[in-house]
C-alpha cells in the first residue's frame, strides 16, 4: 500500500537498489533521486509513475526495470529486452 517516495530517501547516499515492482499506487519519484551516487537498480514496474526525474541521467550504470514507453519516453536509448518478458525492459545508463 506504498503511495509516496519521501524526498528524504535522496539523503540515503549507500543506497543501491529500489525495488517498488507493482506498488500500483506509488505515482511519483522524487526529483533529487540523481542524488543517490551508490543506486544500480531502479524497479518501477507495475507501478504509475508516468515521469522520470532528469536528474537520473546524472547516475552512471543505473539499471531501470520497468515499463519499455515509459524509459523510452525519458529518452533513454541502451536497452536490453528480457527474453521472457516483453512488456518490460531493462535500461543501462552509461
Amino acid at each position: 500500500m506504498l503511495q509516496n517516495i519521501p524526498n528524504s530517501i535522496c539523503e540515503m547516499k549507500c543506497l543501491k537498489h529500489i525495488h517498488l515492482r507493482y506498488c500500483i499506487q506509488v505515482e511519483i519519484l522524487p526529483e533529487g533521486l540523481g542524488s543517490l551516487e551508490c543506486l544500480e537498480e531502479l524497479d518501477i514496474e507495475g507501478t504509475s509513475i508516468s515521469h522520470l526525474p532528469q536528474s537520473i541521467l546524472l547516475l552512471e550504470d543505473l539499471y531501470i526495470i520497468g515499463s519499455r514507453g515509459l524509459v523510452q519516453s525519458c529518452g533513454f536509448t541502451f536497452e536490453t529486452q528480457p527474453p521472457e518478458c516483453e512488456t518490460s525492459c531493462c535500461i543501462e545508463m552509461e
